[in-house]
């Protein structure tokens, strides 16, 4: 039997006006998350869900591989249940000690080195054009085990025009250091100094400390806590000129040929990745207000000096040849990952006895008009997601179709009584003017009921219930969801909601 697609369909009664207005609300943000992210600060909450540590077997002095140690290298973000994307320069170090893939692994659902779940990893493929520069600095991690983290979008062609437009609010994230480590050099001749046992001689640049084994932490987060900086979008062509300036030292930008790297930073310097970070995303909002991944930490001019943007691989000029060749990720398709994240996201966590399932049963007809009945000990407000066999999801309620009465919108029309069952669509109330109706495709399919005891005053209301039905939307979605609830969760106590959260599974046959 053919598949097909499925929709819960908004049917206008009496508000037949509506769908005009709400295809434009549709191109709106979703999420209205209006925190201000400021440079160089801790992250806090789930807003980096996706990011990941990469480690490296260590090497002791003498060369040889340690059996059971390992250092962090770099940092990554998880794009699927099986792929983290990093950058090429990580693996260098590869062939000089015949390092294969047990020789890596990847921690994940961490916000500090050393903690979090570990990732065997099967095999690590860098670009076939990568040379050592910084072209086609990009690689991919595929994992052994199945990640949990919520992937993160990736920005792709030709939306990604809007996300990479010069001047516009980036974020970096990693667990890098905090200051630069640079080498001496001769003043004459600007080679690069070194020890009598033929090791460079590093120093920190912003005081002049040498670098030794036991001050070497002092440049990077004691505790090796996830960090995060806003940046801005530096044109590519003054990057490149910026970056031209220092040819002939060590840090040689002349590589940069073409607009396959991105470069982010700020005029006055103070705010950049820097070692450590590499191979970390460089997110930007899309014009939804989710987070799309448009760089890979690639390389930089020492960290944070002014004048010299940091550059980043650029990801859309790979996501829909090379990532997709290798992955099959489609950014522009649903994508049945999206319930996986759904899972990890809306975590059942139930106080008030929330309750949520459909009055005609579990097991749903093509063309039939059903109701969702939401029960709870205690009053709240209600949220009902859909997350479809296809990958696509749905925010059901609240909408605005839902809010209305003949004196006009109803403030707290999402507010449920204690222990009195709440009907969507609501039979009592003929304005809401919405009814749900089973459409395509079979399969299986599941409604998330989220119940809070303070208004989520983040969740943008649409004119009617909307959809996220590509991978990247609906990625974006849960992500930004899940951001704007854990940061709701880092509020003073007195502040700070309750949220309930119980599912239904269902079934549509024919």
């Amino acid at each position: 039997m053919k598949r097909q697609k499925w929709i819960l369909t908004l049917l206008a009664s009496i508000f037949m006006a509506t769908a005009a207005v709400a295809q434009t609300a549709e191109q709106g943000d979703a999420i209205d998350d209006n925190s201000r992210i400021v440079g160089g600060e801790e992250a806090v909450g789930d807003s980096w869900p996706w990011q990941v540590a990469i480690y490296q077997r260590a090497v002791a002095d003498n060369g040889q591989a340690s059996k059971d140690k390992f250092r962090s290298i770099c940092g990554g973000s998880v794009i699927s249940a099986r792929w983290v994307l990093t950058a090429a320069h990580c693996f260098r170090e590869m062939s000089e000690y015949n390092f294969g893939p047990d020789d890596y692994l990847v921690l994940e659902g961490t916000k500090q080195l050393g903690k979090g779940r570990q990732l065997a990893v099967k095999r690590i493929i860098q670009h076939k054009d990568y040379s050592g520069g910084g072209q086609d600095d990009i690689a991919l991690v595929e994992l052994a085990m199945i990640a949990r983290s919520i992937p993160v979008p990736l920005a792709r062609q030709p939306s990604a025009a809007m996300l990479e437009t010069v001047g516009k609010s980036a974020i970096v994230t990693g667990f890098g250091q905090l200051r630069a480590i640079e080498r001496k050099r001769d003043p004459v001749t600007h080679e690069v100094m070194k020890d009598p046992a033929g090791k460079p001689i590093e120093f920190f640049p912003d005081n002049n400390e040498l670098v030794t084994p036991e001050n070497i932490h002092t440049g990077i987060d004691p505790e090796g806590k996830l960090r995060q900086v806003e940046l801005r979008l530096v044109g590519w062509q003054e990057c490149r000129d910026a970056n031209n300036r220092l040819k002939g030292r060590e840090h040689n930008y002349d590589y940069m040929k073409d607009e396959r790297q991105i470069c982010a930073g700020v005029p006055e310097g103070g705010k950049d990745s820097c070692q450590g970070d590499s191979g970390g995303p460089l997110v930007g909002r899309d014009e939804k207000g989710f987070f799309v991944q448009v760089g890979v930490v690639s390389q930089g001019v020492y960290c944070a000096i002014a004048g010299y943007p940091g550059v980043y691989t650029r990801v859309s000029y790979y996501s829909a040849t090379w990532l997709k060749q290798i992955t099959g990720i489609d950014q522009d398709q649903p994508s049945t990952e999206t319930q996986q994240a759904a899972e990890s996201a809306f975590e059942l966590k139930n106080t008030v006895g929330l309750t949520v399932n459909f009055v005609q049963g579990s097991e749903l007809k093509l063309g039939q008009s059903v109701q969702l009945r939401v029960t709870a000990r205690e009053a709240g407000y209600l949220v009902l997601l859909d997350v479809r066999q296809d990958g696509s999801i749905m925010q059901i309620y609240p909408n605005e179709a839902s809010m209305r009465t003949i004196n006009g919108r109803r403030r707290d029309a999402n507010r449920i009584a204690p222990n009195t069952p709440f009907l969507i669509p609501n039979p009592s109330n003929v304005y809401e003017g919405f009814r749900l109706v089973m459409r395509p495709p079979l399969g299986e399919g599941k409604v998330y009921a989220l119940l809070s005891d303070k208004p989520i005053k983040w969740l943008k209301s649409p004119n009617q219930p909307r959809t996220f039905t590509t991978r990247a939307d609906a990625l974006g979605f849960i992500a930004g969801f899940r951001a704007a609830s854990s940061r709701d969760q880092a509020l003073p106590e007195s502040e700070r909601p309750r949220v309930s959260v119980a599912a239904a599974s269902y079934t549509v046959g024919q």
